[in-house]
């Protein structure tokens, strides 16, 4: 097995893991005689020492009044710059396999916005705290949605007393919000809030259709999830009415309301609406999506908005004029992306895109800086009860850093390439961030082509016998085994040619990769069905409805 296999699939269990000896031993580390941007205002100070102990700033001084301790490792910051580290407040991503290209970004806070593991909620978040695990810090939202909601990563309450069960429960559930979601009802949406304000939780999110914007924002919706959610107010938003912009804004003001823009995700759906799917394989030509794990990669060809008809313009063009409006007007902005769900929002790598954007829409740099530091840590400190300070170089703050050649204030661009990445106090220089994404890059194009060679043979000798031929691949762990997306649309594409033994087996083959994949059992029971083995199919039907009891709102 090459290094490159061996670390990938290392990565997959977590090789970010480090031992609790090895973190709790930690000397002290000062960066010494560095600019800092603290960022609590627009300041740069100069000839600094910055002292980090136990995984927080300890002091901050003038180098030639600082006296340092032996033992202490000291990292050389002349004539470079040092800024804390980035907050990505709106993602979807909890695979393992995608920490280091959150952390090679500078990315060292993570709010995942609907449909986190456990395993990110509870076991990482632990293992973190213990100093057993190098990792952006996980905050968390549970996503409620109303009718219609068939994606199985959000909850549908039956009830405006489930919804208050629901809520009540979530924190014990290791979600930090509450994200409420287009389709949520009027009774829930009023349950939910209600719960919300008793227990002290933060509702975040969308406009719930059902109630209108006005009324999501003044019955307490803390934060707006996407710009274009305020397209919800236009009976046909393919022709919004940017004189409305001023009074959305005031609507926003006056409920002192945040807003995570999202400019890079509704950028790039207005790339690909309509534009044919050439233009999400040029995406996925590039070398940073090359550095995506091929079950995400496929995800992307898995999306339709290129073949949508139409174009997502005029949309793209309302948000970009709204959002330097709600700036200008004071509204708080948290830089978010929305990765990986949208085609073209690579983990870690968009999220400067999105601080760049901000830009260009009007911000200055520092501001736009803002949205992914300051920002983010006053929203966090004012919604989450007992979280840690973080979003500033100062004093008492988690010790999340980026070192960066030149001052990001006049040159953004500085902040994709940090000479190093401090995570809660451990340093990571640059040649270890690049290791960590170019090793399993040379992994990840070796299986996508493992994975397609086997479809092909799967077209030529079946299933069985490419199975056999492909033993080796097949058995592979985690990212590294075919994607399960890859391996259902070639069993639908056999179905839709009337070659069901095919489909059948490739069906079964994806249930045994992945034994929670209720499209494959729905798939497979309409094979059986289609054969006339009706007994298999309603049980192969019942299967896909308990792992994903909504499919019924199909």
């Amino acid at each position: 097995m090459s290094l490159g296999v061996q670390f990938a699939a290392m990565l997959a269990v977590g090789a970010f893991m480090v031992s609790p000896k090895t973190a709790l031993a930690q000397r002290d580390i000062a960066f010494v005689d560095v600019s800092v941007l603290p960022m609590g205002k627009q300041e740069i100070l100069v000839h600094q020492t910055v002292l980090v102990r136990r995984g927080m700033i300890h002091t901050i001084g003038r180098v030639d009044s600082m006296q340092l301790a032996r033992g202490t490792r000291r990292i050389d910051g002349r004539g470079r710059f040092l800024v804390p580290g980035l907050a990505d407040m709106h993602t979807h991503d909890d695979d393992p396999a995608d920490v280091p290209l959150f952390l090679a970004n500078g990315v060292t806070t993570t709010l995942h916005m609907g449909g986190s593991s456990a395993w990110y909620r509870h076991t990482l978040r632990a293992k973190i705290a213990a100093g057993q695990a190098i990792a952006p810090y996980p905050l968390s939202a549970l996503l409620l949605d109303g009718p219609g909601d068939a994606g199985g990563v959000g909850v549908v309450p039956a009830s405006a007393a489930e919804a208050r069960r629901v809520v009540a429960q979530a924190r014990f559930n290791g979600y930090d919000y509450i994200k409420i979601y287009s389709r949520v009802q009027p009774d829930i949406f009023d349950a939910v809030m209600s719960e919300a304000a008793r227990v002290g939780i933060t509702v975040i999110g969308h406009v719930v259709r059902s109630v209108g914007l006005a009324r999501s924002l003044t019955s307490g919706e803390r934060m707006l999830a996407h710009g274009e959610e305020y397209l919800t107010v236009f009976d046909d938003d393919d022709h919004p009415d940017s004189t409305k912009i001023p009074e959305l804004v005031r609507l926003t003001t006056a409920t002192r309301a945040w807003v995570t823009p999202n400019l890079m995700g509704i950028q790039r759906i207005a790339e690909q609406w309509g534009k044919g799917d050439p233009v999400v394989e040029g995406w996925l030509a590039s070398a940073d999506a090359h550095l995506m794990r091929p079950a995400l990669r496929e995800k992307w060809r898995s999306k339709g908005f290129t073949r949508l008809s139409g174009t997502y313009d005029a949309q793209a063009g309302f948000v970009r004029q709204l959002v330097p409006a709600l700036y200008r007007a004071g509204v708080p902005l948290l830089a978010g992306t929305d990765t990986p769900d949208i085609v073209g929002s690579e983990p870690g790598f968009a999220l400067h895109d999105e601080i760049e954007l901000l830009a260009r829409a009007g911000l200055t740099t520092f501001d736009a800086l803002a949205t992914a530091t300051r920002n983010c840590g006053q929203f966090v400190a004012g919604t989450v009860p007992g979280a840690e300070a973080f979003g500033q170089v100062a004093v008492g703050y988690r010790a999340d850093l980026l070192l960066v050649e030149v001052n990001p204030l006049e040159h953004l661009e500085t902040l994709r390439q940090p000479l190093g990445v401090m995570v809660r106090g451990t340093w990571l220089p640059a040649a270890k961030l690049l290791s960590w994404l170019n090793q399993p890059r040379r992994a990840y194009d070796a299986a996508e082509r493992d994975n397609t060679a086997f479809l092909r043979v799967v077209d030529s000798i079946g299933v069985k016998a490419a199975v056999v031929r492909f033993r080796a691949v097949l058995a592979r762990e985690r990212p590294l085994k075919i994607p399960e997306l890859q391996l259902l649309r070639a069993s639908r594409q056999h179905f839709r040619q009337g070659r069901f033994e095919i489909a059948e087996s490739l069906y079964r083959l994806t249930i045994t990769l992945y034994p929670r994949s209720w499209a494959s059992y729905q798939g497979l029971g309409a094979v059986l069905e289609k054969v006339g083995r009706t007994r298999e199919a309603a049980a192969s039907s019942r299967r896909a409805l308990a792992l994903n009891p909504k499919i019924t709102d199909h």
